[in-house]
């Protein structure tokens, strides 16, 4: 996967162990999200991703664990080759503060399925669960 440095402080990203399917990604700037309020942080990279795959943007499970911090949003297009930015949300009691540098999410790159879509007034088959929903198979 190609990468871009935009600023002179970006890091690039990097794998905890040679298999994680995730690579890491570090704020480009100081914050400080308090409690309940959310935030968009630089991380001063580009992705060329090849079309026909995308780059999913998630939490860190260990900053989700200790902290609170969870990420919203998060598809990175394979047209898109701009800033990748992180909305991060802080579900913690305490500000959460982050010096450029600190690893604040993961991208994980996928195929996906370039499917058409097509309105239909019934399904070509019935499955089990049908239109069950919320709660379907207990709580």
């Amino acid at each position: 996967m190609k990468f871009k440095l935009l600023t002179d402080s970006a890091v690039p990203p990097t794998k905890g162990h040679t298999f994680d399917a995730g690579w890491d990604l570090y704020a480009d700037e100081h914050i400080a999200i308090m409690p309940g309020t959310r935030q968009v942080v630089s991380t001063g990279l580009a992705f060329d991703i090849p079309q026909g795959h995308v780059g999913l943007i998630w939490p860190r499970s260990g900053l989700a664990a200790d902290y609170g911090i969870d990420v919203l949003g998060g598809v990175v297009d394979s047209g898109y080759q701009g800033e990748v930015k992180v909305i991060l949300i802080n579900h913690g009691q305490f500000t959460w503060t982050a010096a450029p540098g600190t690893r604040i999410a993961q991208v994980v790159f996928q195929q996906v399925m370039m499917a058409g879509m097509f309105q239909a007034s019934e399904f070509s088959h019935e499955t089990t669960r049908g239109d069950s929903g919320f709660g379907s198979t207990g709580v």
